[in-house]
């Protein structure tokens, strides 16, 4: 993923570049014909991820297994 679009400012606000990004990202994604992970999800009731993304490093965890699962089908 590109992420030049971050050091440039410009009239757009932060929120704004994010979701062109992501819109960008989602029409190669489509595009592309590549099948990419589904996203995981789980209620925190039946054990979802909140207690992970509490603890001090889960959110790099996170971010970890984000990059290793789509680096499986953007490379």
């Amino acid at each position: 993923m590109d992420w030049r679009f971050w050091k440039h400012r410009g009239s757009m606000d932060e929120g704004a570049r994010a979701r062109l990004e992501h819109s960008i990202w989602l029409t190669d994604a489509i595009e592309s014909g590549r099948e990419y992970p589904r996203i995981p999800t789980r209620p925190v009731v039946t054990g979802g991820f909140s207690r992970l993304l509490v603890r001090r490093n889960g959110p790099d965890l996170a971010r970890r297994w984000w990059d290793a699962a789509l680096s499986r089908v953007n490379d």
